[in-house]
């Protein structure tokens, strides 16, 4: 897979001239020059590795645990320059930190980092000085250099890895492009957006008309903030980080667009129009301090699909005179040149493959369909289309008739369907990607193959507890549902004519908004969640709410307390699952406890309506001494009682009665948060909502087998 055409019009450049210092492919063999470029020669490149003349590149191959690993590149004289340019393909690298491009100069070296770069893919990095990109590492809009640089931290694999080089240019000057006609999205567009909108802000109406009528801004989550007029922003750095992404996001203007689309509501548009403004000038043309969330990977997507729309509804509206055109088209260029770039993709995550990548690509997508006047738009197209297809490969599982979003949370299930759906929407005759509708459509079927009757979701990873009005359970049938290399089993089955659900979770192929969840499970029976995932309530991940529902403690599952849990891939696995006439039985086991190997088998007995639940902790180091514990974490609303070994679960909207028989008198039950234990009952409902519930805690032995039987009465 390549990104485009390696060829010495790859950039598609059209607001500036380049020059090439060097380039590698022997594509002309009656003259060595190009624009004033010529083949790489390998005496200009210091530094310690081997290099190989490839047909299309240079290769630079490192071997070693160094480190770190660099490319010199003696430019023989100096250069004035506005911007470099660099095509090059990373290769068999184990890991790698960061990839910094750049040169030297009297502070040292000026440079930009690509967070994640890709591998197996060919990279164009284009650092025009008066870019978004460029701008949030360094200050030069103009420089005098003698050398380029590439510099990799990271590591080999064991037979080495290398660095291809195809092109090294830079860019002699650029001219301002002119202001764009007022070109539009298609109808099929504009209405995929807004539909995706609604879903996202649900609420819109209502909060468009409070703030409207107070002054309190909307954000995310049904939030209406006050915004004191002494105050340049509503929210501040030391704000919750959702509401200040969302501000940065220019949800505010989303929402209010969405109340004058739908409602025709043109104060809501004017109000949008001036939230932008606001923003373009306390934000953009000056130093904005909360540089992490004003230039935020997730935000700046939305912010440019925002001032796309915003600038598609004054249009329709004629509102759009020349002044507000230069300063809309100016954002939409420059967020657009930094949605397309290496240097930001996924910059805020640990990892490349991330739903944050796929919603850059969509507002890539969004701004290439503009056909702003300009080769860069056929670009951005490309990239966008590239980058998306490398991150499906590597975020969706696929299954005949399902997909599921390896990001271990059907809350962000729904939101990577809802994406997937509006590329879907964008693309539909182009037929180069007609396999999109049908990952959308499997992702879809997933959702509703997990919704219970009452309208939830298992609340499982970071997934809030709410009702998805536009996903329709599928009709129920009996079965079990084996997702094993993913790391979901689902069972469906009848007891006294009563819908029964058993989720099991041990997923286990990435780490992204997962919980310490592992051999996990929930279980629904007659409209009830009688055990439950604690949900999730924010995403400040070291506040006690939120740790602690994160937390192995917080779910159905052994917790070795006080002792580190790893969440890498590969630390968790199922490894059987059938069931016959007389029962259902799974069986899985995880690594996350250092030295630690957990085992737990599930029978769920059909003639008797009854899970037997088998526990086993081994240690691989006597020394460990920690205490081992097996948890249940019971649904909102479950009241429990006990007497001698046997816990009676009850709620006031059944009849049917649940009884665990523990394994031994030894247990303790917490109600709602307790000070003086590590085990708390709560759970996560919506956006910093909780309730308190119950949760029972047995501890046991290691290396010793405990049984824990649950029966339906």
């Amino acid at each position: 897979m390549t990104l485009f055409f390696s060829d010495t019009n790859s950039y598609l450049t059209d607001n500036y001239c380049y020059q090439l210092w060097g380039y590698a492919k022997q594509n002309n063999t009656e003259t060595n020059t190009f624009q004033g470029g010529k083949y790489f020669d390998r005496s200009n490149f210091i530094g310690h590795y081997v290099t190989t003349s490839l047909e299309d590149s240079l290769c630079f191959q490192f071997s070693g645990e160094l480190g770190s690993y660099q490319i010199n590149f003696d430019l023989n004289k100096a250069y004035l320059v506005q911007g470099l340019l660099f095509n090059l393909r990373l290769d068999d690298w184990e890991e790698i930190s960061y990839l910094a491009l750049g040169f030297t100069d009297e502070h040292g070296f000026a440079h930009v980092k690509v967070e994640n770069p890709s591998q197996g893919l060919q990279i164009p990095v284009d650092l025009n000085f008066e870019s978004l990109a460029w701008k949030l590492y360094q200050t030069h809009n103009v420089a005098n250099i003698n050398d380029i640089r590439i510099y990799l931290r990271g590591k080999p694999g064991l037979k080495g890895a290398s660095i291809k080089l195809y092109e090294i240019g830079y860019i002699e000057s650029i001219k301002v492009l002119e202001t764009a006609e007022n070109t539009h999205l298609s109808d099929s567009t504009s209405t995929s957006l807004f539909e995706y909108l609604k879903y996202i802000f649900p609420n819109y109406h209502n909060q468009a008309k409070i703030f409207l009528a107070s002054g309190k801004c909307p954000l995310i989550n049904n939030v209406n903030i006050e915004w004191d007029e002494q105050h340049v922003k509503p929210i501040f750095e030391d704000e919750n980080n959702t509401l200040r992404y969302s501000w940065f996001a220019l949800h505010p203007a989303l929402i209010l667009l969405l109340d004058y689309h739908y409602h025709d509501n043109n104060n809501a548009l004017q109000a949008a129009f001036d939230i932008f403004l606001h923003w373009y000038n306390e934000s953009f043309i000056k130093p904005e301090l909360d540089i992490k969330y004003n230039w935020y990977d997730h935000g700046v997507s939305e912010r440019q699909i925002a001032t796309i729309l915003l600038k598609q509804a004054l249009i329709r509206a004629d509102q759009l005179p020349t002044n507000r055109l230069k300063k809309l088209d100016y954002v939409i260029r420059q967020q657009g040149e930094l949605l397309a770039s290496e240097v930001f993709y996924c910059r805020d995550q640990v990892d490349r493959y991330h739903n944050h990548g796929c919603f850059q690509d969509l507002a890539l997508l969004i701004s290439s369909a503009l056909n702003i006047k300009g080769k860069k738009e056929l670009f951005w197209s490309k990239v966008a289309l590239t980058r998306l297809e490398d991150q499906i490969t590597n975020i969706v599982y696929q299954v005949p008739n399902y997909a599921i979003s390896l990001e271990n949370s059907l809350g962000y299930q729904y939101v990577l369907y809802r994406i997937l759906d509006m590329f879907a929407g964008i693309l539909f005759d182009n037929k180069k990607f007609s396999e999109i509708p049908l990952i959308a459509r499997g992702m879809k079927n997933f959702l509703r193959l997990y919704k219970y009757p009452n309208g939830e979701l298992p609340a499982f990873g970071d997934t809030f507890k709410y009702h998805m009005d536009d996903i329709e359970p599928l009709p129920f049938n009996s079965g079990v549902y084996n997702f094993t290399e993913a790391g979901y089993v689902l069972l469906k089955e009848l007891f006294y004519q009563k819908e029964f659900y058993f989720a099991f979770f041990a997923t286990s192929l990435g780490k992204v908004h997962k919980h310490q969840d592992n051999l996990s499970f929930t279980l629904f029976f007659d409209g009830v969640e009688w055990f439950n995932d604690p949900s999730f309530y924010s995403h400040e991940y070291s506040d006690d709410v939120p740790k602690y529902l994160r937390s192995a403690n917080a779910h159905n599952n052994v917790v070795v307390l006080d002792r580190d849990y790893d969440l890498s891939a590969g630390t968790a696995s199922i490894s059987n699952v059938h069931s016959g006439d007389a029962k259902f039985h799974v069986s899985a086991s995880h690594s996350c406890y250092k030295h630690i190997e957990v085992k737990r088998d599930v029978d769920v007995c059909y003639n008797n309506a009854s899970l037997l639940i088998s526990d086993v902790v081994k240690r691989l180091k006597r020394s460990i001494k920690n205490q081992p514990y097996i948890v249940f974490q019971l649904g909102i609303g479950v009241e429990a009682s006990h007497q001698n070994r046997e816990i009676k679960l009850t709620h006031p909207s059944t009849n049917f009665t649940l009884v665990i028989e523990m394994n031994s008198e030894n247990f303790q039950i917490v109600k709602g948060r307790e000070k003086s234990s590590p085990f708390h009952g709560i759970s996560g409902e919506r956006f910093l909502q909780t309730k308190d519930t119950i949760c029972i805690v047995h501890p046991i032995q290691f290396e010793k087998k405990i049984e824990t039987k649950i029966s339906i009465r």
